[in-house]
């Protein structure tokens, strides 16, 4: 519950996943929510597919630029859930959009977001060299053509 004296004019969250001890460096990632009519913001977030606790800091900013302290809440996920092989943008499928990301990385043009922030630790890395690049585009246009 978030009280202000001007409208909302945007409200995001950042999502700290569990600590992973094979890297020293926290990372998270900023979703920004919407107003899905009710007067309650969502996002659609699919970073939980690791075992573990996640931190989720939820802020807003009013139209006068004001910004309210986070809410926090955390969430736990159970299992590991591990990634379909090739799966660059994190949206749960292997397909030719994942192929046309990898292109897009090999030609320095990706957008910010075209790769899914937890690429190397996702498992959906086809060489095993924490980059989207020339092997997952192939091993993609083979799987979309049902070669692989």
């Amino acid at each position: 519950n978030i009280i202000a004296s001007e409208p909302l004019d945007k409200v995001w969250a950042v999502v700290i996943p569990p600590d992973d001890s094979a890297s020293c460096e926290i990372k998270q990632i900023s979703l920004e929510m919407y107003n899905d009519g009710t007067g309650k913001y969502t996002a659609d977030c699919r970073l939980f597919f690791r075992e573990g606790s996640y931190n989720i800091l939820i802020y807003a900013k009013d139209t006068a630029g004001s910004v309210s302290d986070p809410k926090q809440i955390s969430i736990s996920q159970l299992i590991d859930i591990q990634a379909v092989k090739g799966d660059i943008n994190g949206d749960g499928e292997a397909n030719l959009t994942d192929a046309v990301i990898a292109l897009r990385v090999m030609t320095d043009s990706a957008k910010e977001g075209d790769v899914r922030w937890n690429y190397p630790a996702s498992g959906a890395d086809i060489d095993g060299n924490s980059s989207a690049g020339m092997a997952e585009a192939i091993y993609l246009l083979q799987y979309v053509a049902q070669l692989q």
